[in-house]
């Protein structure tokens, strides 16, 4: 027999026994134009561009009843073959482009196996295989949940997918078209599909962001993703590992952002500039130098064009930073008018700094920590606002007024210098910039004095 369903032409062989509960064997195949799937599948959400789809399949069994989801199994056999050849297709409610679509995929009635998959998105190529469990029976109503295990390679990945996962899903009218029955399959099937994806790259990019080595594990489910062993090279023959989750399935909610990691020996100037100094303009990439090892949580809200919702931040950070300069550093400057003006405090050499912050909102609460420099030695807590709320308590020990030139031995934690009086500064914001004045109220912390 041949002829077309819709516009799909297809040629099959049938053997049918007992017409009263029909059994049949079934040899067939479909050699098309992925076009022709425009109908059966509604344009106004898949659009098929151009390539071609073979498909080779063998059906045994009951005809009228070949799924029983009382029982959640199958009366028969079924398997076959599709081959795609050059597919691009769009997928409309999500916005997704993807070209030059190749690969072999076998089936049976339990699962899908692609051995073989290629596509681009538009900037990536990408090579997958994988398989996907109980793909047919879930079409057939079976409550099993549907899953896919995939490996995943992409040599050069420049990050788009964030944008895409993250944006609202459109609406497709249907008004005044027929229901297809197929696409609405289709479509439960992408929504609620779970998708472990093990990926690894050679070099990942997003924006100023560069990584190399990218190895990781991927949950992707109810527009979600969880994010597990993913490690990379960055900033600078570093080792750089997180994890997380990234949740856009709330119902009148922003997107949520939630990560734990750990960096080892970075490049802090390159953390920076990757990071668009974090979203303020104090410290930046051609103030700071040096190296840092932290450990960190942080989780915020997103905007659908993956921006960062300032007030909604909150974190904690333990850092390690040292080897450290800063460079023709604004507030140190500033310090500078007011006092030790023979100073070279354009580059400041600094012994190892080690604290914690902890951000709520668009402010970064510093615990007591102590900067020793080549120029002088300090002692700062308080508040750095992205908000222009910076509130920061500066105590300057009179041992500074020793002199230091370029044989001085940056010796930090020295009990001496924490003894004896002290000069009291504040750095605050005054409309919008950060001024540093003297405190005439003295503002001692205990911790410092100990």
């Amino acid at each position: 027999m041949k002829g077309f369903f819709e516009t799909i032409p297809f040629r099959f062989s049938l053997v049918l026994d007992n017409f009263r509960n029909p059994r049949a064997t079934i040899d067939g195949s479909v050699r098309a134009e992925a076009k022709s799937l425009d109908p059966i599948l509604d344009p106004t959400r898949y659009r098929f561009k151009k390539g071609k789809i073979n498909i080779d399949f063998h059906f045994n069994g009951n005809l009228k009843r070949f799924f029983d989801p009382k029982t959640d199994k199958f009366d028969g056999k079924l398997y076959g073959k599709v081959s795609i050849q050059n597919v691009s297709m769009d997928y409309l409610p999500r916005q997704i482009h993807l070209q030059q679509i190749k690969g072999e995929f076998a089936f049976n009635e339990k699962a899908l196996v692609f051995p073989t998959l290629s596509f681009s998105d538009g900037q990536n190529m990408l090579f997958m295989q994988g398989r996907v469990m109980d793909l047919i029976p879930y079409l057939f109503g079976s409550p099993k949940s549907l899953r896919a295990l995939v490996n995943v390679n992409i040599p050069t990945w420049r990050l788009n997918w964030l944008e895409t996962l993250l944006a609202p899903r459109q609406n497709i009218s249907t008004r005044g078209k027929k229901k297809v029955r197929l696409v609405d399959l289709l479509d439960n099937a992408i929504d609620n599909i779970e998708i472990v994806m093990k990926l690894q790259s050679k070099e990942l990019k997003y924006r100023h962001f560069t990584g190399n080595n990218v190895r990781g594990e991927f949950t992707v489910k109810n527009n979600s993703v969880r994010i597990e062993n993913f490690s990379l090279s960055a900033f600078g023959a570093t080792t750089v590992r997180v994890s997380g989750e990234m949740d856009n399935s709330g119902i009148g909610q922003l997107p949520s952002l939630k990560l734990r990691g750990k960096v080892t020996n970075a490049d802090v100037q390159k953390v920076f500039y990757a990071f668009d100094n974090f979203g303020q303009k104090t410290i930046t990439s051609e103030n700071l130098k040096g190296k840092l090892n932290t450990d960190f949580s942080f989780q915020t809200r997103l905007s659908n064009s993956v921006k960062i919702v300032p007030g909604s931040m909150r974190g904690s950070l333990h850092f390690d930073l040292y080897q450290g300069y800063l460079i023709n550093f604004e507030p140190l400057l500033k310090i500078k008018k007011l006092m030790f003006k023979k100073r070279n405090f354009e580059k400041v050499e600094f012994s190892p700094i080690r604290s914690d912050f902890k951000l709520r909102g668009q402010e970064i609460e510093i615990s007591p920590m102590e900067i020793e420099s080549n120029v002088i030695t300090l002692y700062i807590d308080g508040v750095y606002s992205f908000a222009n709320k910076t509130d920061i308590s500066i105590q300057i020990p009179l041992s500074n007024l020793k002199k230091r030139d370029s044989t001085y031995v940056l010796n930090p934690n020295d009990p001496d210098k924490k003894e004896g009086s002290r000069i009291y500064l504040r750095a605050i914001d005054e409309n919008g910039e950060v001024n540093i004045k003297l405190a005439f109220r003295k503002k001692r912390n205990k911790e410092l004095e100990k």
